[in-house]
């Protein structure tokens, strides 16, 4: 076999190597000409002449082997002390271009059903090397799949995995695509266990959302299953295999190329970017409020039983009451996908019993953002989303999320923190006329809450407003009560339960604070900052 047939073979089989040119030489050298084929694991095939200058050139081709770059070598053959001298008594010169061939990028596909079937003749056509891999007869043969680099037969899907790693057919540029006969989840776990850049696995999201539960009790972590697209391929309207092999092949060199995967036209009417808010306070509030007026899907996660003391301006608020108007913007309670669906159809906004956020992993939100304020991280971070955002103290920006929004009264309210956090919680309700700590009403004792004057009641100072158990909670000043807990709710000794405002205007009570827009506002500068090709896209 003559060495460019050996090159074209190398190819076929998507295999690495390089090919060594001698591209001149002057004066006493070993070969005026000649090439050489070098493969990583260091086997070589043909000359350039031997000895040192062979040597040498052939450990400048590993090198550009790892490097993935070709690259022009000259040496001076005069054991001289120039840095290119080699040490060789000939007196010439000799330049070599050593030229890289990578493999391409190829799909490793464990099924041989319909759709691998039809991805297989989808990679023909695109010139993407595949092999093929199932436990049942025939199905992965060459009768069926003859233009495959490789056909595996194999007892079970651990098998199949194995014999591929052993022959080094699964890399960083692999892509692995799943569609085993009842085989998905043994696949799976063993596919995690590879470099492959994609890993898509044929399945409907209950399917999904049941083996990604299984896999984290045992031991799989959130970082493994992010690897997982499933389900799988883009959302283009599929039913036939041949229309989800192109679904799938799309999502694959969309990953492959780092794209956006958007549409190219100039007039598209692409579904808008959605953002999570874990918490739906009153400050959480005025975020969500926001990018919903500016155009953004978004859904809100609460706990089950919410103690928000503003209620009249929470969408927390939504959980119990199921319906919720702030300023025009309705929130409801949803709890399935086609609730929260139906809700954004509605222009309205659903909000979810979800601490532990099982609806960012199920969703992959391009945008989250931690607006539960609870002066700590409660367990957000950069992974979670493309852009992660937070409130407050608790979090530093450029280590546990891309950007702090500062929440503490005064100059640098709703300051957009790209590097360091928030400045540290003071303890000390922010200044409203002249009171801070006055105007918050705690509880004396622990206990069920008995309201006697809710939201938008005008108090004395002295005034009963409370009752908790049997002791008495009075106002601490003349105002409007702003804010106050749900009558009912058990509490405990020194709780935050009600909010007096000394300016005395009850519209406040209905509307979103000052506060909450300067914060609202930082938020959406951090996305748009974060996300320029959200503007640059026509997406808000």
């Amino acid at each position: 076999m003559s060495l460019f047939e050996k090159a074209a073979q190398l190819e076929k089989e998507n295999r690495a190597f390089a090919l060594i040119t001698i591209t001149s030489s002057r004066g006493s050298a070993p070969r005026n000409q000649g090439r050489m084929i070098v493969l990583p694991e260091g086997e070589l095939l043909g000359t350039v002449g031997g000895g040192p200058a062979e040597k040498y050139v052939t450990e400048e081709a590993m090198d550009a082997l790892k490097a993935g770059e070709s690259r022009t070598v000259s040496y001076k053959l005069d054991s001289g002390e120039s840095p290119n001298s080699i040490d060789m008594v000939c007196g010439g010169d000799m330049d070599f271009f050593v030229e890289v061939f990578l493999p391409r990028p190829s799909l490793f596909l464990s099924g041989g059903g319909h759709v691998n079937l039809a991805l297989s003749r989808l990679a023909d056509f695109l010139k993407f090397p595949y092999i093929v891999g199932d436990t049942r007869k025939g199905m992965a043969g060459i009768e069926r799949y003859p233009h495959a680099l490789a056909h595996i037969a194999a007892d079970d899907s651990a098998g199949m995995f194995r014999q591929a790693m052993e022959k080094n057919w699964i890399s960083r540029e692999t892509s692995i695509l799943i569609a085993t006969h009842n085989h998905d989840e043994t696949a799976l776990k063993e596919a995690l266990k590879t470099p492959a850049a994609y890993i898509g696995m044929l399945g409907s999201k209950r399917k999904v959302h049941l083996f990604f539960e299984k896999m984290r009790k045992e031991g799989f972590s959130d970082k493994d299953l992010r690897r997982v697209y499933s389900p799988v391929g883009l959302d283009i309207g599929t039913e036939t295999p041949e229309e989800i092999a192109v679904s799938i092949m799309a999502e694959i060199m969309k990953v492959q190329s780092g794209s956006s995967g958007n549409s190219l036209s100039l007039f598209r009417k692409d579904s808008p970017p959605l953002a999570i808010v874990r918490g739906a306070g009153d400050l959480a509030t005025g975020t969500i409020s926001k990018l919903h007026r500016c155009g953004f899907q978004v859904a809100a996660l609460e706990i089950p039983h919410p103690t928000v003391i503003r209620r009249t301006v929470s969408f927390a608020q939504a959980v119990f009451d199921r319906e919720v108007t702030v300023e025009g913007v309705t929130a409801v309670y949803a709890r399935t996908l086609e609730e929260m669906e139906k809700a954004w159809l509605s222009d309205k906004v659903p909000v979810l019993a979800d601490p532990e956020g099982h609806w960012i992993r199920e969703l992959s939100p391009p945008i989250l953002i931690d607006a539960i304020i609870a002066k700590k991280n409660l367990g957000t971070h950069k992974e979670m989303a493309p852009v992660v955002i937070a409130l407050g103290p608790g979090f530093t920006a450029g280590e546990d999320v891309h950007a702090v929004i500062e929440t503490n009264r005064g100059h640098n309210l709703g300051k957009v923190i790209t590097q360091g956090p928030a400045a540290p919680n003071t303890g000390i309700p922010g200044n409203i006329a002249g009171h801070t700590q006055d105007r918050v009403v705690r509880s004396p004792a622990r206990g069920k809450l008995t309201v006697r004057k809710d939201i938008g009641s005008f108090v004395k100072k002295g005034e009963l407003i409370a009752k908790v158990g049997s002791s008495d909670i009075t106002s601490p000043l003349d105002g409007v009560i702003r804010g106050m807990i749900a009558d009912g709710t058990s509490v405990t000794e020194g709780f935050k339960i009600a909010d007096v405002d000394p300016r005395g205007d009850e519209t406040y009570c209905r509307i979103i604070s000052d506060k909450a827009r300067a914060i609202a506002g930082g938020v959406l500068e951090a996305i748009l900052r974060l996300s320029p090709d959200l503007i640059a896209g026509g997406r808000v």
